[in-house]
């Protein structure tokens, strides 16, 4: 709370009436009248000090200040991406042709395989930017004329979509810059080198894990999914394309840096239920597997910062209580048993389906 907060108009105003004496000050009276413009113009400028104090510091600055405060930590927000994709066609298409999908478009880039069962890849960039591109799958609408063209269909998002930097977020990246110091190929170097690319939610550095020089990073995409091996493919080539030590790219000459991919663990969840009237398992299936991926994604965000995700059947069953039509959960196994499941360091979760005991 600023220290200006009592310096309301009615509190300066009764202050200054305060020191009048022997006239009259109530409401009307000739001093009441002249002074209260006075208070009104000294509350607005109250008001705009406390502004000015809270922009002054990173924990009460808005967004704004805070990306100006952030300049001296030479830092800024991470801009919404673009989403790249793979376009599947029948004929050979030009580089910069365009194509639609839903309400979002794309630019075709350079060839990724050619004639391939009948088909040739391509890589696709959105011409949108933002989370939303993520789940855009399907037949393209040429918008380009491209002579004797059948078949057009998005079919992966390889580099997922990210929406802007959120107020938050970058405000903790901001004070990270306090607690690490990043140089010449440390680990907090690597992490932030890795965490800017687009399409990387976070990554684990593992140093010297086949001996000294050698350096193993593992990455999770920014939808906290398993990433595309073209992903993985395009930061190896960028922080070191040969793994030889010479240092060719981002990394330090004497470091061989192997890049990979976070795997997925698949969690069948089978649950016995007691539902509200009116309602069968078929009903409240959708829900249940909403509300089970949201917990796990949940897990998987924080992937990066723990060794390894412990799955607990109690907050399985909490998800499930979330869910519309459930009143309680009498039996709850993941894979079949019991127990809680203890996945490897570099694992994630993936439920592999909701069954009904």
């Amino acid at each position: 709370m600023s220290k200006f907060s009592d310096k309301t108009f009615e509190k300066i105003l009764d202050d200054m009436c305060k020191r009048v004496k022997e006239c009259s000050t109530m409401e009307g009276s000739f001093i009441y009248t002249a002074l209260a413009p006075f208070a009104m113009e000294l509350a607005l400028l109250y008001i705009q000090l406390g502004l000015d104090e809270d922009n002054g510091y990173a924990d009460t600055a808005d967004y704004e200040h805070l990306i100006r405060l952030a300049r001296d930590r030479g830092i800024s927000p991470n801009k919404a991406t673009h989403a790249v994709g793979i376009g599947k066609f029948d004929v050979e298409i030009p580089v910069g042709s365009r194509f639609s999908i839903n309400t979002y478009s794309f630019v075709s880039g350079e060839v990724i395989t050619g004639r391939q069962d009948g088909y040739f890849y391509y890589k696709l960039t959105s011409e949108q930017t933002g989370k939303e591109l993520n789940t855009v799958f399907g037949k393209l609408t040429p918008i380009t004329f491209i002579r004797n063209l059948n078949y057009a269909y998005l079919v992966e998002i390889t580099v997922p979509a990210e929406d802007e930097e959120d107020i938050e977020s970058f405000r903790d990246r901001y004070f990270e810059t306090f607690n690490k110091k990043s140089f010449g190929g440390n680990k907090s170097d690597y992490m932030d080198k890795i965490n800017s690319f687009n399409g990387v939610g976070a990554c684990k550095v593992y140093p010297l894990w086949e001996g000294g020089g050698t350096v193993k990073i593992v990455i999770i995409n920014s939808n906290y999914e398993v990433p595309s091996k073209s992903l993985v493919s395009d930061i190896q080539n960028e922080i070191d394309p040969n793994v030889d030590g010479n240092g060719d790219g981002y990394a330090p000459i004497g470091h061989r840096v192997t890049i990979a991919g976070v795997t997925n663990r698949d969690i069948t969840v089978s649950v016995e239920l007691v539902l509200d009237d009116g309602y069968a398992f078929k009903d409240v299936h959708d829900g249940l597997v909403a509300s089970i991926k949201a917990y796990f994604t949940s897990q998987n965000k924080v992937w990066a910062n723990n060794t390894n995700i412990t799955l607990r059947t109690a907050q399985v069953i909490t998800a499930v209580l979330n869910v519309k039509g459930v009143i309680d959960v009498t039996r709850c196994l993941l894979n079949g048993g019991t127990a809680n499941i203890e996945l490897g360091q570099d694992e994630i979760l993936n439920l592999n389906g909701v069954n009904e005991l």
